[in-house]
Formats: C-alpha cells, sequence, structure tokens
C-alpha cells in the first residue's frame, strides 16, 4: 500500500547519482543513458506512490463507515496506482541501475516497495474489503446481538488476506536497512513495522472469528465473570478488581445476571483457593490467591483468572466458563461508539470525563464505600445496556476495541482447554511469553500499588531501554531506566484516596516495580536516583524477577535503573522490547536498537 514517510523521501529525490568507475567514453555514455532513464522512470514511481497513500486513507474511512460503492471505486484506483507503480520498478532500465554501486541499493529498496504495494493492493485488501462487507450495515442496534453467521463467515476473508500478506513481509525483511540512505532506512524500518502490526491484528481477528461462535453461546449459554480494573490502585495487569458482573451469552446474545464487589461478593479467604507457585509465593505472597484485591498483583492473567473463578465458585455456588476483565479506560473508548451514557445518581459518563468521574471524582463525591459501590454498578449497569440496545456505528465500535485490544485493556481466559490454547500468544491473553524471539528480547515493567491508595491515577510512567554495549565474553548487556513522575496534590485529597498513614506521609504512593528479564536474560545491578538500591529476586516463568519500592512524593520524579545481561551469546543486530502494566496515563516508551555482539 505505500508508506508515507517512504514516499516524502522519494520525493526529496529528484534523480539518483549514480558513481561508476571512469571506463572507456562510450561505457559512460551508455551508464548515463541508462541512469537517467532510471530517474525519470523512478518519478512515475514515487508519484503513484503518493497517490497509493492517500487512496488507501480514503479506502479505510470509506470501509469503516459502510460505503461499499465507493471503497469498490477506490480499491480499482489503487490497484491501478500500484501496477504503474510496480510497472515502474520493473522497466529493464530501473533494474540495470538496481545493480549499480551507490544509489542502486536505495534503487532495489524502491522497487521491493513497489512489488509490495501492488502485491497488497491485489491480494490482502480485496478479501478485507469482502470481510467488511460481511458485517453488515454500519450502524445497527445491538440488541439483535452479534450474528455468529456473520462472525463465521469471516474466517475465510481474513485468512486468505493473512497467507497473503507473510510473504509481503518477509519480502521486505529482506531489504538491508542499514545500507540505505538514512532516511529511506527509517522509511523502510516504519513500513516494516506498520505490516508487522497489520499481521498481529489479522492473526488476531482469525483467532477472533474462530473462538467467537463458541465462546459467545453458539453452542449453547455461556456465563462469564467480568472484573472490573481499578486503575487508581495499580497491579500488574492494570488494576487491584473492584466491582464485577457475571454476564451470560447465547446464540450471541449477552446479558447482564449479576453484580457485586470484590470487597463485599467475594470478601478475603483465610487460606489460597487454589495452590501458589512457590516462586510466585516468594514473589507475591499467598494473598494473590487468597485476597481477591491481590490476585492481579502477577503479570498472568490466566492464572489471576483461575483464582477468580474458583473465588467465585465458592461464595455464590456457581461455576463460570470463562473470566474477563477490563478497566475504566477501555470503558471511555467504548463511550466514543455509543455516546455519553446517563448514570443513576450521578453525573453522565462520556469519553472525555469517564476515566476522571470513575477514578478521582467519584471518592470525592461519594464519602462512604457503599455510596461508591453502588455509583460504580450503576455506571457499568448503564454501559452494557447503552452497549446492548444503541445502534452503534461499526466502524467506531471496531477501531475502539482494537485500540482497547492493543493496550491490553481486555482480558480473556476461558475455562475450555481449546480455546484457551487460541487465545495464547495473543494480547488476550495477558502473559508474557515463554520464549523471546533473539533480535527482540522482551523486558516486562509492572507495578502494584503498596500503600493501598488510590493515587495511581495521577501517576505518569516512562522507561527506555538501551544497549551497554558488550561484555568481554560477547554478551549482550542492557540498561533499563523507568522514571515515575506524580502529577498528584499535595492536599485537598479525600481520606479513601490516600496512603495507609502506617505505611508512609498519606500523599506518597508507594508502589513495588517488578521488573522482568528476558528470558536466557539476568539482573546486575539497580539504582534509584543514582543510588544503589536493594532489589529482591526471584523467578517467575523461566524469567529472572527483581522488585523493589518507590515512594513517589506528590508532584516528584523517581528514576530506577537497572542492568541487565544476557546469559548466552546471541549474534545479530537487535532491538529490545517493552511490556508494561496499563495506567491511566500511557506509558511513554523508547527502545533503541543495537549492533551484533557475536
Amino acid at each position: 500500500m505505500g508508506d508515507e514517510s517512504a514516499v516524502n523521501h522519494l520525493k526529496r529525490r529528484r534523480s539518483f547519482r549514480l558513481r561508476a568507475a571512469v571506463g572507456a567514453g562510450c561505457a559512460l555514455l551508455a551508464l548515463l543513458a541508462t541512469a537517467g532513464w532510471a530517474a525519470s522512470r523512478t518519478v512515475d514511481l514515487r508519484g503513484d506512490l503518493q497517490a497509493v497513500a492517500d487512496l488507501t486513507r480514503r479506502l479505510q474511512q470509506q470501509a469503516m463507515s459502510g460505503d461499499r460503492e465507493g471503497a469498490a471505486a477506490t480499491l480499482a484506483a489503487v490497484q491501478r496506482r500500484t501496477g504503474a507503480a510496480a510497472a515502474a520498478a520493473n522497466d529493464p532500465a530501473v533494474r540495470l541501475a538496481s545493480l549499480l554501486p551507490g544509489k542502486g541499493r536505495d534503487i532495489r529498496a524502491a522497487r521491493v516497495l513497489a512489488t509490495a504495494a501492488d502485491d497488497l493492493a491485489r491480494d490482502v485488501l480485496p478479501p478485507l474489503l469482502d470481510a467488511a462487507r460481511q458485517l453488515g450495515p454500519p450502524a445497527q442496534p445491538a440488541a439483535s446481538g452479534v450474528d455468529l453467521r456473520q462472525i463465521r463467515a469471516l474466517e475465510q476473508p481474513v485468512t486468505t488476506a493473512l497467507t497473503a500478506l507473510d510473504p509481503i513481509r518477509k519480502r521486505l525483511a529482506t531489504i538491508p536497512v542499514r545500507a540505505l540512505d538514512p532516511a529511506a532506512g527509517a522509511a523502510v524500518t516504519d513500513l516494516r513495522r506498520k505490516l508487522d502490526r497489520g499481521g498481529d491484528a489479522l492473526r488476531a481477528a482469525q483467532q477472533a472469528v474462530q473462538l467467537l461462535p463458541a465462546m459467545l453461546g453458539g453452542g449453547g449459554e455461556r456465563r462469564y465473570l467480568v472484573l472490573f480494573q481499578n486503575l487508581a490502585e495499580v497491579r500488574a495487569t492494570g488494576g487491584m478488581p473492584g466491582a464485577w458482573a457475571v454476564v451470560a451469552a447465547r446464540d450471541g446474545h449477552l446479558t447482564l445476571t449479576a453484580q457485586g464487589t470484590a470487597s463485599v461478593g467475594l470478601r478475603a479467604f483465610d487460606a489460597p483457593v487454589l495452590p501458589v507457585d512457590p516462586q510466585v509465593r516468594s514473589l507475591y505472597g499467598a494473598g494473590v490467591a487468597s485476597h481477591p484485591a491481590n490476585i492481579t498483583m502477577v503479570p498472568n492473567f490466566p492464572t489471576a483468572a483461575a483464582v477468580a473463578r474458583e473465588m467465585y465458585r465458592r461464595r455464590s455456588g456457581e461455576t463460570v466458563d470463562g473470566v474477563v476483565a477490563t478497566d475504566p479506560v477501555a470503558l471511555s473508548y467504548l463511550l466514543a461508539a455509543t455516546g455519553p451514557v446517563a448514570v443513576d445518581g450521578g453525573p453522565a459518563l462520556a469519553t472525555d470525563n469517564a476515566v476522571r468521574v470513575l477514578l478521582a471524582e467519584t471518592y470525592a463525591r461519594y464519602p462512604t464505600q457503599a455510596q461508591q459501590d453502588a455509583y460504580f454498578a450503576d455506571a457499568a449497569r448503564a454501559t452494557f445496556q447503552a452497549l446492548t440496545g444503541r445502534a452503534l456505528n461499526r466502524g467506531a465500535l471496531l477501531t475502539q476495541l482494537s485500540r482497547i485490544v492493543t493496550e491490553r485493556r481486555l482480558l480473556v481466559w476461558s475455562a475450555s482447554p481449546h480455546e484457551q490454547r487460541g487465545l495464547a500468544g495473543t494480547p488476550l491473553e495477558g502473559a508474557l511469553p515463554d520464549r523471546d524471539a533473539a533480535a527482540a528480547p522482551l523486558v516486562g515493567v509492572f507495578l502494584n500499588d503498596g500503600g493501598g491508595s488510590k493515587l495511581d491515577y495521577y501517576l505518569a510512567p516512562s522507561l527506555e531501554l538501551a544497549s551497554a554495549g558488550c561484555s568481554i565474553d560477547g554478551l549482550r548487556e542492557l540498561t533499563l531506566r523507568v522514571t515515575l513522575r506524580s502529577a498528584a496534590p499535595a492536599s485537598g485529597l479525600p481520606a479513601g484516596v490516600l496512603t495507609f498513614a502506617e505505611v508512609t506521609d498519606p500523599y506518597t504512593a508507594r508502589t513495588f516495580v517488578s521488573v522482568y528479564a528476558p528470558v536466557d536474560w539476568g539482573v546486575e545491578r539497580g539504582t534509584l536516583d543514582g543510588a544503589p538500591v536493594r532489589l529482591a529476586s526471584g523467578s517467575d516463568g523461566g524469567r529472572m524477577v527483581v522488585v523493589t519500592s518507590v515512594d513517589l512524593p506528590p508532584g516528584a520524579s523517581r528514576v530506577l535503573e537497572v542492568r541487565l545481561v544476557a546469559q548466552q551469546v546471541q549474534p545479530g543486530a537487535w532491538k529490545p522490547q517493552a511490556r508494561t502494566t496499563p495506567t491511566v496515563r500511557p506509558w511513554t516508551v523508547e527502545a533503541r536498537s543495537a549492533e551484533s555482539c557475536g
């Protein structure tokens, strides 16, 4: 489909200045003639790619709004342009020029981009538009439920598109980015990243259309425990479980059957309701399986969900088929599709105020926990009714759901082993992978409130990952820098928001930071604001884990730095990746590429 930054780069380059060794006069003239012809053909290529970038944006808008005729016409225009770009890229003069030293590398990259764009337009976009047509009109009453026949019909076009996309991504991976002009290399890298995200989205869509019919009650009623994570009291998977609901699904229709709170409806148990892995117990304690407020302290939602299911079974006598978790930020995204929702006894919720109302203003407006719980229950019920009873814009809803899943604000666990295997590896699973790619070692940074406060509403986290070079043994080394900033006021907050006095100053947030090293990596040392800091260590899921506490006064910033080192030589260029706790204010993440240590 082309990439705007790549196109802009090509547009800035008025010609390719081809250098060749001084040779016979006739050979030089031939080379100059070839270069001139190649340059003129490349002008055609960049013009076509610029048009493709513009048309593709229009095509996306038309597909999401349900403009079928307009989308079909735009797709045809895209294909004409990509066909022209591919023809220019395969012109004999351009092929010959791509073999020349120096700028020939940039020409080769442009040729790959052009042919990739044409393959995307002809092999990937048509089945995706077919899938969009399968979804029906852009706005339809949600009360009619989810049409499971439509969901099943999506599997073929989604699979076709994914099958066509994979070889295109592999072809782009062959471009030697570091050998290109820096701007061209950055453009290719950006395009690869976008196609990777597109491939991940298609795989998730493929798994969804395979799993949803059964999970939405296509083969009989299903019942799910839905946990609402309170991000103002942060936990590894997002927040402390506060309110909960039970939702029944039958033939695509959803019904709210029960509601409650974790502190009242589930309550603490005297002993763990399920066995706790000894390694997890040493890091987080036995409360992860006995106290509902602590079950999400471990960054492994399948484990937390199984515990929640057992807790609910013991308190209610009912065994649910799965557990779902979400949070108020996800709710605010959904309100962009539903519109404002009226809530009895309190302010209406809208996309621009839901997080503030639910995580800050409610504690000031309602002094007792019973009043707060009642408002939270009313808000959940009103939002559910809006989602299931209003005519929703399909495009807006799908856009917001994609955003929620990408940010890991919707987690799903199924008691069916088959369905859980289908969820494995997706953002919905809420777990770290068992292995890391050699070129992309994964670092996890997870937060847990340690003071019983709701001050994490004011938390602004960021992190940096950068290579620290190579050890004398040729091992990769990595520096992680985590910065926690507080936007909390120094006075004026209700007592229920503040930290327990026996822990620290009431307006100071205490946060436990857990760092999960990549698989087969270790942690050497850590500092807090430049001074050595004690790191409690252990392991979880095959990864070394270190934990330390950070006290964050109102308006302050604290910097935790951790040095990590690989335990075996892994040659090749690499770029670390990060997985973090979903928070009210999204993390700012910067990860830098690194050279080979092998």
